[in-house]
């Protein structure tokens, strides 16, 4: 189960570069391009307060959906959601690294509850 998921790829989406976790085969992407652009939509709402926790743990439910479609673990979707946090131009623009780590520790947490919640 866990040895099928391996290598790393960058995928080019929406401006950012995002890594996309594959299994051997190449053919399943994790998480796929339309929830890559859903994830992405969802924490610049987060970070400019027009999406509450209610709805990005809605989002983190289909992202779990998907990873427990291909046998992947919470770990799966915390790398995922990690990567894609770090990638878009919202983030990196937050000068103050306290914030932006708590933020992250924060939708962290709301990634968590959700895999396991389901």
């Amino acid at each position: 189960m866990f040895d099928r998921f391996r290598r790393s790829r960058a995928l080019f989406i929406g401006g950012s570069m995002v890594a996309q976790h594959t299994f051997e085969d190449g053919n399943d992407r994790f998480p796929s391009a339309e929830t890559v652009a859903l994830i992405q939509s969802t924490l610049a709402g987060f970070l400019d307060g027009t999406i509450g926790d209610e709805r990005v743990c809605e989002v983190f439910s289909l992202v779990a959906s998907e990873a427990d479609a291909r046998q992947l673990r919470a770990e799966g979707m915390l790398v995922a959601l990690k990567q894609i946090w770090n990638g878009l131009p919202q983030v990196r623009a937050l000068h103050d690294s306290q914030r932006r780590d708590q933020m992250l520790t924060h939708l962290v947490r709301l990634c968590i509850d959700s895999y396991y919640r389901r």
